[in-house]
């Protein structure tokens, strides 16, 4: 079984699928294959057992969203391992989670973020160019991390980002962002180790002065939130609220497309779901009739 499993995995490198995603795959084949008895053969998997493992995870807390990731993750596994027309998860329905608006910062939450930072120390400076950045171009979590010096300019307000399947993509920032950014690299020279090559390190924690990683960016969001006095904060809320804030102030469609490195309108009308109806207001006819 473990060989088959490591097999498939190599397989979905070769596709392409991301290393987040393959992760994701895989502790979800591992749990199902966990729950079995032992030593039972692929071959000898039917489809009552995968729906009563599902069953079993729903009462445990499982929720649409998680389910549905294993039995994307099934359905993956058991048509390499046997064959798409033999796979016991062929025709197990695929739970829709239901849809829930994400959170996105309102203008004056975001307004908040930036302008309540403490930058009189090093980390303030640096999370005040952080969050510049991530608000201005809507990078990910793992962009941002990754982020060089020598793909930034400055005087251009344009960085090179490797985006999702490996292509090089282009993320454009404004004046303010670059001064942040300015005074954050007169910081970063006294805190980075020598051969830090990104632009965002670590200050202070297990590993002062190296490249920031994604738990390194989580825990720094949750300070954020804290002394902001939001309740929850995490890095991919940056890029819905750039898409929103930029759809609220004017941004063309389609450019707004461009600018965030999505493939499609319909990827990016779901980040932008928290618009909220009250932005109407200054339109609605009434108002503008009594001022004629």
């Amino acid at each position: 079984m473990q060989i088959t499993i490591q097999n498939w995995l190599n397989e979905l490198k070769v596709q392409g699928l991301s290393d987040e995603t393959i992760r994701a795959y895989e502790w979800q084949i591992q749990k199902f294959v966990a729950a079995l008895p032992q030593k039972t053969p692929i071959k000898k998997i039917k489809r009552k057992m995968i729906v009563t493992y599902l069953a079993e995870r729903r009462e445990t807390g499982w929720g649409d969203s998680t389910r549905k990731l294993a039995l994307n993750a099934m359905r993956s596994f058991f048509k390499y391992a046997v064959g798409e027309t033999k796979s016991p998860v062929r025709d197990i329905p695929i739970p829709r989670p239901k849809k829930k608006l994400k959170r996105t910062l309102t203008e004056r939450q975001a307004y908040d973020v930036l302008t309540l930072l403490d930058t009189s120390s090093p980390t303030g400076v640096r999370n005040l160019a952080l969050l510049t950045i991530m608000l201005d171009t809507g990078l990910r979590a793992k962009e941002i991390c990754a982020i060089r010096l020598d793909q930034l300019d400055l005087e251009s307000g344009t960085l090179i980002v490797k985006i999702k399947g490996g292509d090089d993509g282009i993320a454009v920032f404004t004046d303010y962002t670059a001064n942040c950014v300015r005074m954050w690299l007169a910081v970063r020279e006294t805190s980075a180790v020598k051969d830090a090559k990104t632009l965002f390190v670590s200050i202070g924690g297990n590993t002062p002065g190296q490249s920031l990683t994604k738990e390194g960016l989580k825990c720094i969001f949750r300070a954020i939130a804290r002394q902001v006095g939001l309740e929850k904060f995490s890095p991919h809320d940056m890029r819905r609220s750039f898409a929103t804030l930029a759809t609220i102030f004017g941004a063309p469609t389609e450019l707004l497309r461009i600018a965030g490195r999505w493939n499609d309108l319909d990827t990016l009308i779901r980040y932008t779901q928290a618009v909220r109806a009250v932005e109407i207001k200054k339109y609605l006819p009434v108002q503008k009739l009594m001022e004629i």
